[in-house]
């Protein structure tokens, strides 16, 4: 499918290529190798983790794949934003976690509410640079500390309900564990910063540089924490999707029907107001207005391979949408996003037992937080039908690709 990718904003998973193939053959084969680090150097401390979960009733366990990424989450996320969530009072966490409440409950007063939360998260939760987090004890308080802060930002609302079920854990071991475990934490995803870099650098050109100039715009409004989310978040979400994608596979092809849930980004018309595609409940149907749209090419293709499209407006339209799939187990959705939204939307697929997969758009374009005019989006068609399970009928795809 044509794509304008000459502007590449923070991300792309073409490399210089004319195809994505690459990326997810990389991907794969770098997400093993971290399975088998990770049994190495933390095994046993996931043992001890899962066996606590067990013992007191916890939760009915998950695949252990899901808990591999939770620990990786709670360590690349800990070298992010400790250094600046020890500086922030309760008062302030306590505060802006409320309101982002407040937002997602009441949706009329969204926009009011995101005026003062950007103005507040900008004043309160923006990243400190000049702390290290070596110099942060290791302590029960100061993960207490973390969770709280991740919670404010409204960007971490399913990890943090992971992270809290760790929480639980380190208040049972003691304090002497505590430390040690956290270190090994930080040690682990140490390795993983520096291997994911070495692998994915190239799929993330610009990111620093975005961050240093055009997600300067976005200061004082609700997502300007989100467009300053740097290099290694992208890393964790590609291995985090991963990860999940073997996780749910299972249930997700035991199910007899498939929904494809595309962002509007990926309409050609997505912001010249020429868009047909026709509003029905929470999402938009193509209308099929313009063949050369990735969206009713899409469509197309879900006719031919037995899936059905649907046009998701924004993320935040995402936990009213899905709503309506949790009442039915026997459809697996396939969610398509960019890096930085996937994990999160992956997370509520699985609190909402709604068996699931998940594709990354191949760059960013949308105008709400990367381009002002907005630049469409796309996939790759093959790995598609690859989660689908309908790979061995791939077509050649050159045409559409």
């Amino acid at each position: 499918m044509v794509a304008d990718t000459e502007n590449i904003i923070t991300y792309t998973l073409k490399n210089n290529n004319d195809s994505s193939v690459s990326f997810y053959q990389d991907l794969s084969g770098f997400t093993t190798r971290f399975e088998v680090y990770f049994n190495e150097t933390f095994g046993l401390v996931l043992d001890d983790y899962l066996n606590f979960l067990n013992l007191h009733r916890i939760e009915t366990l998950r695949d252990r794949r899901e808990y591999m990424f939770d620990w990786l989450a709670f360590g690349v996320l800990w070298r992010q934003y400790i250094s600046t969530a020890v500086g922030v009072n309760a008062v302030s966490t306590r505060l802006l976690t409320n309101l982002y409440f407040l937002r997602r409950k009441y949706k009329k007063f969204k926009p009011a509410i995101d005026r003062v939360r950007g103005i507040l998260s900008t004043l309160l939760l923006t990243p400190n640079t000049t702390r290290h987090f070596s110099n942060i004890p290791l302590k029960i308080s100061t993960v207490h500390k973390f969770i709280n802060y991740l919670d404010a930002t409204g960007e971490f609302r399913e990890e943090v309900k992971r992270l809290n079920v760790i929480l639980k854990f380190l208040k049972h071991v003691g304090a002497e564990k505590t430390e040690s475990i956290i270190e090994k934490t930080i040690e682990f995803s140490g390795w993983f910063k520096d291997v994911s870099q070495q692998e994915f650098n190239t799929c993330t050109p610009f990111v620093e540089s975005f961050i240093a100039t055009r997600a300067q715009s976005h200061r004082w409004q609700e997502d300007y924490l989100f467009c300053r989310r740097g290099k290694i978040e992208y890393f964790l979400n590609m291995v985090g999707s991963e990860l999940m994608n073997r996780a749910f596979a299972s249930n997700f092809h035991q199910t007899n029907q498939k929904a494809v849930l595309l962002p509007a980004c990926m309409r050609k018309h997505a912001n010249d107001g020429q868009c047909k595609a026709k509003r029905i409940s929470l999402d938009y149907v193509c209308s099929g207005c313009d063949k050369a749209c990735n969206i009713y090419q899409y469509s197309q293709m879900g006719k031919e391979y037995g899936f059905n499209v649907h046009i998701i407006p924004h993320s935040s339209d995402f936990t009213a949408w899905l709503e309506n799939f949790a009442k039915d187990r026997q459809v697996g959705v396939v969610g398509v996003a960019c890096l930085l939204n996937l994990i999160t939307g992956g997370l509520e697929l699985k609190s909402l037992n709604i068996p699931a997969q998940c594709v990354f758009l191949d760059y960013c374009g949308c105008t709400n937080h990367w381009h002002e005019s907005g630049i469409a989006t796309d996939i790759n068609p093959n790995q598609l039908l690859k989660v689908l399970d309908v790979s061995s009928n791939i077509r050649k795809l050159a045409a559409v690709a």
